[in-house]
């Protein structure tokens, strides 16, 4: 039994006699239909357990399921229920790509993601940068000094930085080549987004400036 894990009192366990062999065993749920049609269920393995009154409820469950069963471009897909407030539901499903709820348009294809709702971390969708106007506001980070990329934020660079920087680098200030997971690369663009207002709302400022002294010189 894996550390962590808690101690079962039923174990069932399918073991190879084979020693040398290339793979474990296999475990083959097989349908065996004379007329496959779209929606078959292939199999289930499911997951029951007691409820507070001492009823059997199953509580989760896995199904492989037929999609299209056209000879040589056969689909199929696993789909994860789950129950939830006494209700059982597709939570997760896995053709070609990942589906997550009951997302509109299905399965997108190949190595894709369609989710019905958002994605979290740790709680958050993101993390709005937001030190970029606190600091161009007030010079100093206190509020979202905890925000990831505050502590070493140097304040919004001037336009001439900037541009002297793009060209040495052929890429803005503190967004590098590395590799980074979405969320961080997602709050990088947001630092720049809040940026590049900073620099219009500073330009209008001046510009309204400009128009007034044009006028009274008028």
């Amino acid at each position: 039994m894996a550390a962590g894990l808690p101690t079962l009192t039923t174990d069932v366990v399918i073991s190879s006699s084979d020693p040398g062999a290339v793979s474990g065993p296999l475990l083959t749920l097989d349908r065996g239909s004379a007329s496959p049609a779209a929606s078959d269920n292939l199999g289930q393995l499911r997951f029951r357990g007691r409820d507070s009154a001492a009823g059997t409820i199953l509580y989760a469950k896995i199904t492989g399921q037929i999609v299209d069963p056209t000879a040589a471009s056969a689909d199929g897909e696993l789909d994860f229920n789950t129950i939830v407030a006494g209700v059982d539901a597709t939570r997760m499903s896995l053709g070609q790509g990942l589906q997550v709820g009951t997302p509109t348009g299905g399965d997108k294809g190949a190595g894709s993601i369609n989710l019905a709702a958002d994605i979290y971390r740790n709680n958050a969708v993101y993390n709005n940068p937001d030190y970029v106007l606190e600091h161009w506001a007030t010079g100093r980070i206190e509020k979202f000094n905890d925000n990831p990329g505050a502590a070493d934020y140097p304040g919004v660079m001037t336009l001439a930085e900037v541009e002297k920087h793009a060209r040495e680098r052929f890429h803005l200030p503190r967004i590098g080549r590395e590799p980074s997971g979405s969320f961080a690369r997602l709050d990088m663009l947001l630092e720049k987004v809040e940026e590049i207002f900073v620099h219009l709302i500073e330009i209008d400022r001046r510009l309204r400036t400009l128009e007034i002294e044009l006028d009274c010189d008028d």
